[in-house]
Formats: C-alpha cells, structure tokens, sequence
C-alpha cells in the first residue's frame, strides 16, 4: 500500500513543487479507524476497515483519470440507477462509496452478482471453448436453451419448491420441484436482481446438453428439419421425405444438431467398409455367419 508520505506535506510546499513542474497524482484521502459500510442489494451490508483501504489515485499526472474516478463521474452524469458488476469489484465498493460521499452524490443501487465457474470451480477461461459463442453454435445448441440454461446460473425459477413435510406418513420428507424449462419471455417477466444468489454457480456442460434436448423435442418436425438445414446446409443433399421419416426416429434422443449427420448417414448411404463388417460378425456373434448378415 502507498505509505502516505505526501500527506504530511505543508501546504507552502505543496505549492513551491507544483510551482517547480514536479509532476503528481491525486489520491483518494482515506479517512483513517474507521468502518465503510457498503450496501449490495444480493449480498446485504459489507463492512470494510479503513485502513486496508489503499488512497487509490484517481487522476494520474497526465490528467486523465483512473477507472475510480471515472466510472464514479461518468454513473452520475448519466443518471445511472443499478450498477451491476462481477464480484472481483467488491474490494474497489468502498473506494467509490467514499468517492460518493465526498462529491455529496446519492449512491446507485450496487449488484455484484456472482461468478460463474467450472464444475471443479475453476474460473471460465477464453483459452476454453465453451466460453466462445460460437463454439454453441459449432455444437449446434438452439438459441433459446442457452438463454434458458444461462438464466438459472446464481438464479432459479420463483415456481421452484423444496417442500418439508412433518405429517405422521411422511415425516421429515423432503420434495424437490425444480421449474427448469421456460421461455426468455417469462424469464424476463419474473427476474429480479435481488432473487440472484452470492453463491458462484458451476457451469455444467452436461445439463446444458440435457436442456438442449429438451428443446430439440419440443420442435415439430418442420422446424427440427427446417433448424438442420440452417445448422448443417449440406443435409440439403438428401432427399426430403426420407429425411423426414429418419428425423422422426432419431428426434427423441438427440441432444445437439452436431450429432444428426452421424445418426443418419447409414439410411442413405451404403457401407463400404464389408470386410471389417464381416470380421466384426464372426467376433462378435454368437450365430454363424450367414445367420448374422441375415
């Protein structure tokens, strides 16, 4: 942490260096012993000491100022309500509370939300694919479940119920009703950012792929193909009908769109590949040989 050197300075030496072109910074003046309480509408009140606070410098010697200062200025020139921001800002909160204070300016509403991470709770990384959108749309997840699945990270449904019974016939029962399926529209109607957790959720690929089969199912089948065919234009090279019935077969199991071609291929090409064919029968059967092509 700076020292605190410069505020021991005079006020005539103040100006007899400034006078002689020294260059300088200007710092936040923390006050010292004393307790920032700091309000987060998820995380309640956050209470801080003062002298863990560093006097952060807010405008740098070429005039421009540092992100401190300028978000603070910036939030209340635009008449800003909420600042929502990840949770790596909280240790900055009472930097900008103080900075609020001393301007005589009323404060946002402040939401850190959590941190979305891993399932072993290692942070999300650009380095994986999985935090590039277009490895979703490579992966052939449908829009509207990655919007679902992203919904319920640090948020659930408020239809979610966990129910404790203490009836004679189910005593100390507990029912779990988890609303996990809805559309952005109704999300949108009940999301309030006071209903978000701290508690950082994990990012499970797996249940994304459950979700995105969910919504797979749900389409008729003019829109599975009609999706495909956006997906993975060269599907277009099969004849429609067919590929219609085949669809039909395979739509209860998919899970992404990157999986049908390799579902598919056998109904409308011929294999080529008899003689391992034939080599995996007589291993693998229990019948003879002309049984099993039979």
């Amino acid at each position: 942490m700076y020292d605190k050197h410069c505020r021991n300075l005079s006020k005539e030496e103040v100006d007899e260096r400034i006078k002689n072109s020294e260059s300088y910074v200007i710092r936040i003046k923390v006050p010292e012993n004393k307790k920032i309480i700091v309000k987060d509408l998820i995380r309640g009140d956050i209470k801080f000491d003062s002298n863990t606070i560093d006097d952060q410098v807010i405008l740098k010697s070429d005039d421009f100022p540092t992100y401190h200062l300028g978000v603070v200025v910036d939030d209340y020139l635009m008449k800003v309500t909420h600042v929502v921001r990840g949770p790596e800002w909280i240790p900055s909160f009472p930097k900008h509370k103080l900075l609020y204070d001393f301007f005589g300016w009323e404060m946002p509403l402040f939401v850190h939300t959590p941190l979305i991470v891993n399932m072993d709770g290692s942070k999300l990384s650009k380095r994986q694919g999985h935090a590039n959108v277009d490895w979703y749309r490579e992966q052939g997840f449908l829009p509207e479940a990655l919007l679902n699945f992203i919904a319920l990270l640090g948020w659930s449904h408020p239809n979610s119920r966990h129910r404790h019974f203490d009836g004679e016939s189910n005593q100390n029962e507990e029912v779990s009703h988890d609303v996990e399926i809805f559309s952005f529209e109704e999300f949108s109607k009940l999301f309030d950012l006071k209903d978000l957790s701290a508690v950082n959720p994990k990012f499970d690929l797996a249940k994304l792929e459950w979700m995105n089969g969910q919504y797979i199912k749900k389409l008729s089948l003019e829109e599975f193909y009609n999706r495909l065919l956006i997906y993975n234009p060269k599907l277009k090279n099969y004849e429609e009908r067919k590929f219609k019935k085949v669809l039909s077969l395979i739509q209860e199991r998919v899970k992404k769109l990157s999986e049908v071609a390799d579902l598919i291929t056998y109904f409308f090409e011929a294999p080529q590949n008899f003689d391992q064919i034939k080599q995996l029968s007589l291993k693998e059967s229990k019948a003879d040989l002309e049984n099993t092509k039979e």
